[in-house]
């Protein structure tokens, strides 16, 4: 039986509001935030993730979103929510998939984050075109069938030559197959419907063949973020499984809190404002291992550069008191630090050395029943 759904400021909505204003949600480092049902539109603060369930992982996986702009969202109850996960993990890339293993190893790690591992069950990265099919204007979408529950959907792209499919790449393998490939659906793009010659008079037809080996780690999932108290990455162990080798690097959500100070440089100037800016804090997205699964890897964050204001010291130098965060940013690792002086009187004779610090911070939502 159908409902009527409550509207309204204050309807409905998970936790309290902040004094003042009855829409301001705060959420700390490691908190998660579920959606009612109903419709709402949510604004997220720079760190806050809305997130989606995945019904074939059994994952959250964040959706694009932009910091401090309005999404609408239409929410059934229980597959919505507000995460902010600065200070926590997000997942796992796999450095070796290791060789050997009969069943899944264990995987451990410091500090209140939980990882899954699985074994077999991944597509190959070459898949046959069995036929290319006729007519084509545009690439067509193609739809890996999904694994049993708790595994890892396979992804690729096509691109044509002549009206016909030429090459697939796979953007992910996937896990959790078991010996059976995945079949590919080949959709037509939606813009061949009004093209000057619609297409395609024959859809192409590709075949995806599982790995050679089934005792390889294919996957590490991240099954509990943990509580947003990490300020650095953690190692993963894994045991057990009867294999050996496999390895992989936490995948974080960090952002700058702050720096200490190296080298404080010399001839900053007397008082005079400096910035600190961040580069890199990517996992490099390379391994030993033959899987590729950047959804539940380095795809999960791509990160937002943060900057660091402060004062010089009298004699000149670089110094971390009275810093300011303006924006702390979102990280896979810890960043580099870059110190840029004010821009007025001499450049530094002696250019300062800072390390960023990271970890998790609090952030805010806004969220308004419609």
């Amino acid at each position: 039986m159908a409902s009527t759904p409550q509207r309204g400021a204050g309807m409905l909505l998970p936790l309290a509001p902040l004094a003042g204003n009855q829409n301001r949600r705060a959420i700390a480092a490691g908190e998660t935030h579920n959606l009612p049902g109903g419709q709402f539109v949510v604004t997220p603060g720079p760190y806050v993730f809305l997130q989606e369930l995945d019904p074939i992982s059994g994952l959250y996986v964040n959706l694009p979103t932009w910091p401090n702009t309005p999404h609408f969202i239409s929410s059934d109850g229980q597959n919505f929510r507000l995460a902010n996960l600065t200070g926590c993990c997000l997942g796992a890339l796999l450095t070796n998939c290791g060789s050997g293993y009969t069943s899944a190893p264990t995987v451990t790690t410091t500090g209140t984050a939980k990882f899954a591992a699985q074994v077999g069950g991944a597509i190959s990265g070459t898949v046959t075109i069995t036929a290319a099919g006729v007519g084509y204007n545009y690439a067509p979408q193609l739809i890996f069938s999904a694994p049993p529950a708790g595994g890892i959907q396979a992804k690729g792209y096509c691109t044509l030559s002549a009206g016909g499919i030429n090459a697939v790449t796979v953007t992910d393998q996937g896990a959790g197959y078991g010996s059976t490939p995945p079949t590919i659906t080949v959709s037509p793009d939606p813009r061949e419907a009004t093209a000057a010659t619609p297409g395609p008079t024959t859809v192409g037809v590709l075949t995806a063949a599982m790995l050679a080996t089934e005792t390889l780690v294919t996957a590490v999932t991240c099954t509990d973020p943990g509580t947003g108290a990490y300020t650095a990455a953690p190692t993963l162990t894994f045991a057990g499984g009867g294999g050996t080798s496999a390895a992989a690097t936490a995948i974080m959500c960090f952002a700058a809190t702050g720096f200490t100070v190296g080298n404080g440089g010399a001839v900053y100037g007397n008082a005079q404002p400096f910035l600190v800016i961040t580069g890199g804090g990517l996992v490099p997205a390379s391994g030993a291992g033959s899987v590729v699964n950047p959804g539940i890897s380095t795809g999960l964050l791509f990160p937002r550069q943060a900057n660091i204001s402060g004062t010089s010291a009298s004699g000149g130098t670089i110094t971390a008191t009275g810093l300011v965060v303006n924006d702390g940013g979102l990280f896979q690792a810890v960043p580099a630090g870059f110190v840029l002086p004010s821009g007025t009187g001499a450049l530094p004779t002696t250019t300062a050395i800072v390390t960023i610090t990271v970890g998790g911070v609090l952030d805010y939502y806004s969220i308004q029943p419609i």
